[in-house]
């Protein structure tokens, strides 16, 4: 069994609460339908979610210690994208016409904290301007 404090009830399972926490949230509007993958969604908190499984997809480290994420897009091609880029592309306005000019930063230098709060999109030509001012998520 398992109990949730906000909602004062008890679900059989954890994952009956997961399914019924992502529908809620579906309605609420806090999750957005990730483009060119529909059968994922992305929460405000950073969290990445299988619809069809209900499941929330774990995120792993990459190489140079950001945080990636392994999709499979709408032609069933796997993919790996940057965390951070795809928080930043969903929950900020678009960086313009060119978005491969354009880096995630992470304002408090934290790699794995990518809240939308925490990034900001910035020119490339500013950040090898002043490269020790940023920290860069080109993944």
């Amino acid at each position: 069994m398992y109990y949730d404090e906000k909602e004062d009830r008890y679900y059989s399972s954890r994952r009956d609460y997961e399914k019924v926490s992502l529908y809620t949230r579906l309605q609420r509007g806090d999750l957005r339908t990730i483009e060119g993958f529909s059968r994922y969604t992305i929460a405000d908190d950073g969290s990445v979610i299988n619809i069809q499984r209900a499941r929330i997809v774990k995120p792993h480290m990459n190489s140079t210690g950001r945080l990636s994420i392994g999709l499979v897009n709408d032609e069933g091609t796997q993919k790996t994208l940057g965390l951070a880029r795809l928080i930043c592309y969903h929950f900020h306005a678009k960086p313009g016409d060119d978005e491969q000019y354009y880096d995630v930063v992470h304002k408090d230098d934290d790699l794995r904290n990518v809240h939308p709060s925490n990034l900001l999109w910035v020119a490339r030509w500013k950040r090898h301007a002043n490269p020790e001012n940023y920290n860069v998520d080109i993944s």
